[in-house]
This record gives C-alpha cells, sequence and structure tokens, in this order.
C-alpha cells in the first residue's frame, strides 16, 4: 500500500495521518464482505463535502457519525457505512479536516445513460482538489483514485489471466457501440459501461461475444436462445433521450437488468456491434471442441473463451470474458 501515500499530498492535513486513513480505508473496502459475499462499495475521502457533491453529480447526504482522524474512527465508519454502499447507489464519504474526521453516505449519479459518479471522478485532474476514491472494481480489483493519478491493486491470485478492469470496460463498450448512430453513442458507451461494471463486480462467470455489423452468425453459436426479433438498446437510448419519460427510463433500467441475467446464465450472449441483444445461453457445438461444452463454467468457459478469440479473424469483433474467481478480458478484433 506504499502507492498509496502520493495521494496524501492532496490534503491540508498532517500527511501521516491521511496515509494511514487511506490505507486502512483501501485494506478494509478490498476485503469487505458479507457472508462471504465482497460488498461493491465505493468512499470518497475528502476535505468539502460541498465541493465532492458537486463534482461527482452526488446528493443527499446523510451524516451518519464523527470522531478523531484515526484508524479507530475509520473502521468504525466503514463497518457502519460500506453495507450501505453495495450496490452503488450510495457511496460513503470521509470529511477530513486537521485532526477529525466526519462520515456517512450520499446518493450517487443513477442515470443509467449518465457517467458515474466514480466516472465522473476518473476525468479529473490535478487541478480537482482533495478528492481521493477508492472502490472495489470487479471482485479482485481495487482502485485508488484522485487529482489525476491512478492505482490499481490486484487481489485475483489470478496471475496469468488478468487484466485492468478499466481496459476491459472501454474495450467492451466500444466493441458493442461501434456502429451506433453517432447522436447516441456516448449514452449507449455509458449504458453499457455500466452494465459490464455490474457484471465485473457479480460473482457469477460470463461469456460475451459482439458480431461485426454486416458478418454472419457463426455456426458454432447456433445452438443457443436466438430472440425472434433482436432487443435494439439504442432504440429505447434514443426515445429517452427525445421524451425524458418515465417510461423510457424505467424501460432502460429493465432491460440493463434483462441483460445482467442473461449474462449470469450459462452458455454466452450475442450481440451486435450496434448494441442490439441476439441470443443467450448459446453453447458451442461439440464437434468443434471434441466435447461437450453444455456447461461452461470454470475452466470450460476459459476453454470456450480461447476458441471464440479465434473467430475475431472471421465474424466476430470481440470476446468479453468473466471468471467467478474475477479474472476478466476483452479481446478485440484488430483486422478488417
Amino acid at each position: 500500500m506504499n502507492k498509496i501515500s502520493s495521494f496524501s499530498s492532496l490534503f491540508k492535513s498532517d500527511r501521516e495521518v491521511v496515509r494511514q486513513i487511506l490505507a486502512e480505508t483501501a485494506i478494509r473496502v478490498a476485503h469487505s464482505k458479507e457472508e462471504g459475499v465482497p460488498f461493491s462499495s465505493a468512499v470518497f475521502v475528502v476535505e468539502s463535502l460541498e465541493h465532492l457533491l458537486k463534482t461527482v453529480n452526488g446528493s443527499n447526504p446523510i451524516s451518519i457519525g464523527e470522531g478523531d482522524a484515526d484508524l479507530k474512527t475509520v473502521r468504525v465508519a466503514l463497518k457502519n457505512s460500506i453495507p450501505l454502499g453495495e450496490g452503488r447507489q450510495w457511496a460513503v464519504y470521509f470529511v477530513l479536516n486537521e485532526n477529525h474526521l466526519e462520515y456517512g453516505i450520499f446518493c450517487t449519479q443513477r442515470s443509467t445513460l449518465k457517467k458515474t459518479s466514480f466516472e465522473l471522478l476518473r476525468q479529473l485532474d490535478e487541478t480537482s482538489g482533495a478528492i481521493v476514491g477508492i472502490t472495489r472494481l470487479g471482485s479482485a480489483s481495487l482502485e485508488v483514485r484522485g487529482g489525476g493519478s491512478c492505482e490499481y491493486f490486484d487481489f485475483s491470485g489470478v496471475s496469468d489471466f488478468h487484466h485492468n478492469p478499466q481496459d476491459v470496460i472501454k474495450a467492451f463498450a466500444s466493441s458493442i457501440t461501434q456502429d451506433v448512430p453517432l447522436k447516441i453513442r456516448p449514452q449507449c458507451k455509458t449504458f453499457y459501461s455500466r452494465i459490464i461494471v455490474e457484471i465485473l463486480d457479480s460473482g457469477n462467470g460470463s461469456l460475451i461475444v459482439i458480431l461485426k455489423k454486416g458478418e454472419q452468425l457463426p455456426e458454432i453459436l447456433s445452438d443457443g436462445i436466438w430472440l425472434k426479433n433482436p432487443l435494439k438498446i439504442n432504440s429505447f437510448i434514443k426515445n429517452y433521450e427525445e421524451t425524458h419519460s418515465e417510461k423510457d427510463s424505467l424501460a432502460l433500467i429493465d432491460h440493463g437488468s434483462l441483460i445482467r441475467m442473461m449474462a449470469a446464465m450459462d452458455g454466452v450472449v450475442v450481440f451486435g456491434s450496434d448494441g442490439s441483444l441476439y441470443a443467450y445461453n448459446c453453447f458451442i457445438r461439440a464437434p468443434l471442441v471434441g466435447s461437450p461444452l453444455k456447461s461452461v463454467i470454470g475452466g470450460a468457459r476459459r476453454r470456450a473463451f480461447k476458441i471464440l478469440c479465434k473467430h475475431l479473424e472471421q465474424d466476430l469483433l470481440a470476446v468479453f470474458y468473466h471468471s467467478q474467481d474475477g479474472a476478466a478480458e476483452c479481446r478485440v478484433r484488430t483486422i478488417e
């Protein structure tokens, strides 16, 4: 955790005190869980709550407690507040001023088409002031960010198959929106970025492929549940951008939830590069692998991923993989 020391320079308080608070918070966030299930929460350490809320589009702050700026207060604060941040609808804040620490929670930016509070933090530079965000990104990575700098910590234990989660998210979101109309492409990227973050947060393994526009269905994935009419997510986004109605907003929330449930099932989910959903619960045909892959879990999911990646030079634009132990990767076609 020595890498965290650099973030202490953003604060006016004693640097050693800040370093200890940041390090303890990072450790607690990385290992927070309830009955063996990890929490997906975010903690923001700041000097001004008002500045934080304005910067990350937060709202409805609720003060929970306060105390001396020491490890005892931090441990009590995290024990009382981290469970409330599960699901990322709420986030934890620490307001640090000299030897005093106030803590509580605030509501994050929840619109499915707007950047999350933590994503807004990622866009800030060294002039942003004393704001440091700490979050579990996926089930096996920790992100610490502030003042335009960032550090990632991997505690998956998977040395040969783990990638920077931010790179995975960006690669997936860019691929699945490659052929979305330019006018709504940023909103569609945000929509799918949020979905992938929640898939990474889950304890479920997933396999997702993205078909390049105009390509034919891969024969190896014909064994699955193909929708009679592709689910055109970009049409829901277009409708919402035109009306901003509650009906269209709920439609996006509902379909986002549906996609996450499909991704949690066995098999492969198939999308197009225009953001449309084509199929789910697809399995690689047995003759191509020597034995049935009807149970695409564990090592079988990884083998399926490698087989699908060979089709990146043929009919697939991208292949996304997420294992139950937290490893994640998104490979993208490199030739056209």
